[in-house]
């Protein structure tokens, strides 16, 4: 499965503290809904958001991160948003199936933008 998905909320507005809870932002809120839409729409031509597109068993993620500008960035911030909103638009069950990870920087994009594929791994035995 090969995405594109919206540049996603910094890691600083993404979580707010509200007493001794954690939680996600409007702004974090907002992103997993986008990403939701984005599934649905390039996801639809080939299936209805049902069980059988939710992975169900470990896969490989390959991230291509396309910032919107040249400002410095880390780039470990960027997956727990993404694999989040993944987890909501229902792609799969929970993102600890992701058993591999890699992330990287694509080039500038104006608006920004993810690129993500997805494979289910081979079983080993």
């Amino acid at each position: 499965m090969i995405l594109s998905l919206p540049w996603p909320p910094s890691v600083n507005v993404y979580w707010r503290h509200v007493g001794s809870r954690v939680l996600i932002s409007v702004e974090g809120r907002a992103y997993a809904n986008k990403v939701y839409d984005c599934v649905l729409m390039q996801c639809a031509p080939r299936s209805s958001l049902d069980v059988s597109l939710r992975f169900d068993a470990p896969v490989s993620v390959d991230i291509i991160a396309r910032p919107p500008n040249r400002a410095r960035r880390d780039l470990d911030n960027l997956p727990k948003a993404i694999l989040d909103a993944l987890t909501k638009a229902r792609v799969w069950e929970d993102d600890s199936l992701v058993h591999d990870l890699r992330v990287r920087w694509g080039g500038v994009r104006k608006g920004g933008e993810i690129q993500i594929t997805i494979n289910q791994m081979e079983a080993k035995e």
